[in-house]
């Protein structure tokens, strides 16, 4: 397919600080450039604007590599590496994630995406003007999106190895302004003033909200350890506009996650009773009494150095050493499989679920308003590492599902909900019940007709609402989150 050099025949330049910015209009997805930076919710759905049209453009591939690139990432942004993706001319696609907060102004999103860009080390960079369509929900004016941009542009001193940005809307209109914006770019008032404290250094949090700390000392140039997150690096500028104020987290004394509580072995029973929270039982994981040590050791300094614990969420009971090994790997309880921490599941991305009121007789529910229809669409794709045939297409699929319309099935809806965001309703497997391969299959059994009783899948089924909240609870999701 055929591509647009950004660099050739574009009078419109601005030089900054050694990098040269044009201004285009078209669709970002034909451009050729090292790496293409744009924005999509946090969940990486990558359903508008700028990025729904690269993932349009690249296909299956670029949903593969996608897939592969969510499965393996460990930063606040996603990168997709996109090299061999014919229908793309780019190397790898930065994804910023923008949330609520962020919709009065994009500042934050775009200094994050420049960061980005010059973190990947990369020459030739494009990207949109972010949140000044429909399609994001965000509803920012051109000429307040406009400003964002060439403010955040103006808070940087150097720009790595960059040496070309290029700045693309689908709107012509769009570009003569930033281009006219931009020509001014040098004159940008530092909104700090030079009044500012100059040991007030910006910092950029976890979240991307940006903050003020004050740095003691003399100078700013100091080594200075702080717990928090790091200083800007070299090359920010002080920030133009203070979007959140957050204060610095105080110091604690321990921070070991609050899974488990230590319990006193004396307050417990050591022989001659059944309860689950005897010490005549033996650790599930190393299966000595909980009386004695993991290495089943009864001295005051072997029981002193590893204690008992309960989990806080369910009663079970573990040495300090056992589950702490334990929880290196997976963080759930290994007797009833509670999960301990927001985990994401193997569900295909790009996934869509609605729900709609339904009218109508609930059997077993006499004061339900109605139904709950929820409808599942789960769309064709390239199984991932952590799919059973990576690499393998999967078929997609359309479900629908029924809950009672009263107090326990707009609980359960509310888990459902928080399960699909974090991708634990499907998996991709080989369907029991049809025998095809390579399909979405439940991972949270759903109510698939109304009727029938258990075995049809539908209602009555008093015991439903139970059964669905243990499922829930095994990935994590319960109403006490």
């Amino acid at each position: 397919m055929e591509t647009i050099d950004f660099r050739m025949n574009n009078p419109r330049n601005v030089d900054f600080h050694g990098v040269t910015f044009s201004f285009h209009a078209g669709n970002i997805a034909t451009f050729d450039a090292d790496t293409a930076v744009v924005s999509s919710d946090p969940q990486f759905s990558m359903r508008n604007g700028a990025a729904r049209a690269i993932s349009d453009r690249g296909g299956l591939p670029f949903r593969a590599a996608f897939e592969v690139a969510l499965a393996t990432n460990d930063r606040d942004y996603l990168v997709i590496d996109v090299s061999e993706i014919d229908t793309l001319s780019f190397t790898n696609i930065i994804v910023i994630p923008v949330r609520a907060r962020h919709r009065n102004s994009m500042r934050v999103i775009y200094r994050m995406a420049l960061k980005a860009a010059i973190d990947n080390g990369h020459e030739r960079v494009v990207m949109p003007l972010i949140g000044c369509d429909d399609s994001g929900g965000f509803h920012i004016s051109v000429h307040q999106g406009c400003r964002d941009l060439k403010e955040a542009v103006s808070t940087f001193s150097q720009f790595g190895p960059i040496r070309d940005i290029c700045f693309i809307d689908t709107s012509s209109g769009t570009t003569d302004e930033l281009a006219q914006m931009f020509e001014s770019l040098d004159d940008l008032p530092n909104i700090l003033g030079a009044s500012q404290d100059p040991g007030a250094l910006p910092v950029v949090n976890d979240d991307g909200i940006e903050f003020l700390r004050n740095i003691p000392g003399p100078s700013v140039q100091n080594e200075i350890a702080f717990d928090g997150p790091p200083p800007a690096p070299i090359g920010f500028n002080p920030i133009v506009e203070v979007v959140d104020v957050v204060a610095p987290r105080p110091d604690r004394e321990d921070d070991t996650p609050k899974y488990w509580k230590v319990v006193d072995r004396t307050e417990f029973p050591t022989a001659g009773t059944s309860s689950d929270e005897s010490l005549a039982n033996p650790c599930p994981i190393c299966l000595c009494d909980l009386a004695t040590s993991s290495l089943g050791k009864s001295d005051p300094a072997d029981l002193e150095s590893d204690p008992v614990v309960k989990l806080v969420d369910c009663i079970h009971m573990f040495h300090l050493t056992c589950i702490t090994q334990c929880f290196e790997n997976k963080k759930q309880c290994p007797m009833c499989m509670r999960q301990y921490e927001n985990t994401v599941g193997s569900q295909p991305a790009h996934g869509k679920m609605t729900v709609r009121n339904v009218p109508g007789r609930v059997p077993g529910h006499p004061r339900a308003a109605g139904w709950l229809r929820i409808k599942y669409s789960i769309p064709i794709g390239i199984q991932t590492p952590r799919h059973i045939r990576p690499g393998v297409p999967h078929a997609g699929t359309t479900r629908t599902a029924w809950l009672p319309d009263d107090e326990g099935g707009r609980e359960v809806l509310g888990l459902l909900r928080r399960a699909f965001d974090q991708r634990h309703i499907f998996t991709i497997g080989d369907s029991i019940t049809t025998g095809q391969k390579n399909v979405p299959v439940w991972v949270i059994h759903h109510k698939t007709s109304q009727s029938g009783g258990p075995t049809d899948f539908g209602y009555p089924d008093p015991d439903y609402y139970d059964r669905v909240k243990e499922e829930l609870a095994q990935v994590g999701i319960t109403s006490d989150d």
